[in-house]
């Protein structure tokens, strides 16, 4: 079957691989309809989370079908349409009974001492195969399976994968509620999202920051205040915004490879901070940190975020005092630098981690089939799995227009015209 596989940093392929075949009674295989890149896929082939196996099958965003399932799986059949959870979770130890799957006791082979587990996911998460290819191995699939009804299509359900759960996550870490002033750093799919959770969660204002032009055009489609870091400093703009007071809550949603303002005031003050406190040399030694190797070709692809700290330390300077900052964004275990005494004295309350996508999808499929939730339209293309390479490019490049990628993997054909909003193929 074909597959986008990761051969080191840099190097990806579109190729053939064996099939998966069920290894487990809790396993199901599932024949993979929608496929789509996300940041994480970007972190892996950068080099600034640890890489997987050579030849791991890469993605961990997916909707398909139940192709098999192990006797233990009681719950779904052959033929059933779902939607994969990314991080994977037994459903009966203690932690998944909290409804904290991302920290499975049983999914990470150290136990306790273990952490997530990611389908496709960096070295350090299980190294399990992922969802990019035309079928796969879904583990505990009993859990890590949820299904779809027929009024939910395949552009909506594959945002339901993982950018949806995870802005609604990050709404949960920063405690966004009735009223508050939100700011989210970070127009990607996730961020953008999470325009619409903190505004589920009761949010009266929302303020997206970002340094692109057309991510931010989609947050104002959204009807959020934006703010663009390479025309203005945006901690001195959100407390401008605010009255000086800065935020009531924080959403992270940029991580590991956050780039530094290249014009504006922005780029001025961070280039004074450097003079100043060595932050130049900080910021050097932290990207060398994330990416050790690195690998970019002739037009850039591939090359790290120069920054890696950056987004962190706008988050906790334009919170409020006694505000609250949520962190989504991807970090790796190295990644040790962090601004705590400013936080500590603004009395801060900090909350980040992975989502724990089973306990908000069965909940969040109910909304947006229900018409309560509609993902805004952040999937701006659509791909074959051969052109699977190019895709990683434009977007790994950011170029114009190109924000999220769906993989039309049932599909060999070209694909169609996309619908004016969402990207998804006309009948």
């Amino acid at each position: 079957m074909k597959a986008v596989v990761r051969h080191g940093v840099g190097d990806i392929r579109v190729e053939d691989v064996p099939e998966p075949k069920v290894q487990d009674p809790h396993d199901a295989v599932v024949r993979i309809t929608t496929a789509a890149i996300s940041g994480t896929d970007l972190h892996l082939v950068r080099g600034t989370l640890p890489g997987p196996r050579a030849g791991q099958v890469l993605g961990h965003e997916a909707v398909g079908v139940v192709e098999e399932t192990g006797s233990g799986v009681r719950n779904f059949r052959p033929g059933d349409r779902v939607v994969i959870s990314p991080t994977v979770a037994c459903g009966t130890c203690p932690t998944c009974r909290a409804g904290l799957y991302a920290q499975c006791d049983d999914a990470d082979p150290a136990g306790s001492r273990g952490g997530t587990v990611l389908l496709g996911g960096p070295g350090g998460a299980g190294g399990l195969d992922g969802l990019q290819a035309e079928y796969a191995r879904v583990p505990f699939a009993h859990t890590g399976l949820v299904a779809l009804p027929d009024s939910v299509d395949d552009g909506r359900a594959v945002l339901l994968a993982d950018a949806l759960p995870a802005a609604w996550f990050g709404a949960r870490l920063a405690g966004v509620s009735g009223g508050d002033t939100v700011a989210i750093l970070g127009a990607g799919p996730v961020g953008l999202c999470a325009v619409a959770a903190a505004r589920h969660h009761g949010a009266g204002r929302v303020v997206v920051v970002d340094g692109l032009t057309d991510r931010l055009a989609l947050a104002r489609a959204q009807h959020a205040e934006t703010v663009d870091f390479n025309s203005e400093d945006p901690v001195e703009k959100v407390r401008e915004m605010t009255g000086g007071a800065g935020v009531d809550r924080v959403i992270e949603a940029v991580g590991v490879d956050a780039e530094r303002p290249v014009l504006g005031p922005a780029a001025d003050a961070v280039a004074a901070a450097g003079e100043r406190a060595g932050h130049e040399e900080a910021y050097t030694a932290a990207r060398d940190r994330a990416a050790s190797v690195r690998s970019p070709d002739a037009r850039g692809t591939w090359t790290p975020g120069d920054a890696p700290g950056l987004a962190v330390r706008w988050a906790v300077e334009m919170a409020a005092r006694a505000g609250s900052v949520g962190i989504l964004g991807t970090y790796p275990p190295h990644a040790d630098r962090f601004p705590l005494g400013r936080a500590v004295r603004k009395n801060l309350t900090l909350r980040m981690g992975t989502c724990h996508h089973r306990r908000y999808l069965p909940r969040l499929v109910d909304l947006v089939a229900s018409g309560a939730l509609d993902p805004p339209p952040v999937l701006s293309h659509w791909a074959v799995t051969d052109d699977a390479v190019a895709a990683y490019g434009n977007l790994d490049r950011r170029e114009p227009g190109w924000t999220k990628v769906a993989l039309d993997i049932a599909d060999p054909a070209p694909p169609r015209a996309p619908d004016p909003l969402w990207g998804v193929p006309e009948d």
